[in-house]
């Protein structure tokens, strides 16, 4: 948790040990989230929900079972009003989880259910997904016009390609999006699509966020399993790749975008925001110095731990551009004369340790 933009972190305990997987704030201090685990057991319980009335400083059990599965998103609408989706199940309560109703929003038993939005108390959407049998999957994006009580598909796909997630507009505007550079575009509520593939059908969007009518998307590249972050303009007739990271480890998983000029995104280990891509994680688990930086020809690293350290440097595209092993006691020094002037990222590992750090080649 962080009150200050990111500067400085706080560890939250939760009444829960299974999966996270979203949350979502009704103001500053009512929030919900959401969870599970697969394979429930002990304290891991399956579909999980919980509350905080104080900001996020604490968290009560809403609800859990053992059932199998787990919640995937959760849309808040007010303090005491929330919605629910996950595997096999969508839930609804309008008292702050008191009480849970359970909605259908498909006829079909096995539907999962990735992603659910609303534009207004009464208009809301949810992607699902069920298994057609010989490795086909239906997708659904389906809407309700009365407040969840009926729910219509909108858009079915059961050629291969599949839904990942999507962002509507009270006025109709919407962009649904997947794997194979699958975008597609409605302006009337989802009654009618048009088709905004991109060419490169190895690019799988993943997640999305509006601000205004700006879009930004995680993007996975599956030619070489780097994830970037990409920017439309112009509601997703175009996309340019802003940022890409090619580290295993560091994966963006996700991403806010609170206002036009403010956003983050997090990886496995570190959150970024939208300045010069300066980690927030300065809580690292190696002390380390880089000099000079920014640097013309060469970078001295020192390391309060004096063994055995590994260190890769990445292009801010995320290519690997050098790597470097040092044994205990070695003068670490990388020679990056030869790099084109620009902004790269050094991982450093010391056994389980590791961290990484910005450097600038002038």
């Amino acid at each position: 948790r962080t009150i200050n933009g990111g500067t400085t972190w706080d560890s939250v305990a939760t009444a829960f040990s299974g999966f996270i997987m979203d949350i979502d704030f009704a103001n500053s201090q009512v929030a919900y989230s959401v969870g599970g685990a697969w394979f429930p057991f002990g304290n891991y319980k399956a579909n999980a929900i919980m509350k905080t009335v104080d900001g996020g400083l604490h968290w009560d059990s809403v609800y859990g079972d053992n059932t199998g599965g787990v919640f995937n998103s959760v849309e808040v609408l007010s303090p005491l009003e929330f919605y629910t989706v996950g595997t096999n199940v969508v839930l609804h309560s309008a008292d702050g989880g008191v009480s849970l109703d359970t909605l259908m929003i498909s006829s079909t038993s096995n539907e999962s259910f990735g992603r659910i939005q609303f534009v207004s108390p009464a208009v809301g959407y949810a992607l699902g997904s069920h298994y057609l049998g010989a490795n086909r999957y239906a997708n659904n994006l389906y809407k309700t016009t009365d407040a969840g009580q009926t729910w219509l598909s909108v858009y079915t796909d059961t050629a291969g390609s599949s839904f990942s997630d999507f962002t509507m507009t009270a006025s109709g505007d919407g962009i649904l999006v997947g794997h194979k550079g699958l975008v597609l575009n409605t302006t009337d509520g989802g009654a009618t699509w048009s088709n905004t593939n991109q060419a490169d059908t190895n690019l799988l969007f993943m997640k999305l966020e509006r601000v205004d009518n700006h879009l930004y998307a995680i993007v996975i590249d599956a030619s070489n399993g780097s994830t970037g972050i990409y920017y439309s303009g112009n509601w997703a007739a175009g996309w340019q790749n802003q940022i890409s990271f090619f580290i295993p480890t560091h994966s963006i998983n996700d991403l806010s975008i609170p206002t036009k000029d403010v956003g983050y995104f997090a990886t496995s280990r570190e959150v970024y925001k939208n300045e010069q891509l300066i980690s927030l994680a300065e809580k690292s688990v190696m002390a380390v110095n880089l000099y000079p930086n920014p640097t013309r020809d060469k970078v001295h690293v020192e390391v309060a731990n004096q063994g055995a350290l590994e260190i890769t440097l990445f292009s801010s595209f995320g290519q690997q551009v050098l790597s470097s092993n040092f044994g205990s006691g070695q003068n670490r020094v990388l020679e990056v004369g030869f790099l084109p002037a620009g902004v790269y990222f050094i991982e450093l590992r010391a056994g389980k340790d590791g961290t990484i750090k910005k450097l600038i080649v002038e």
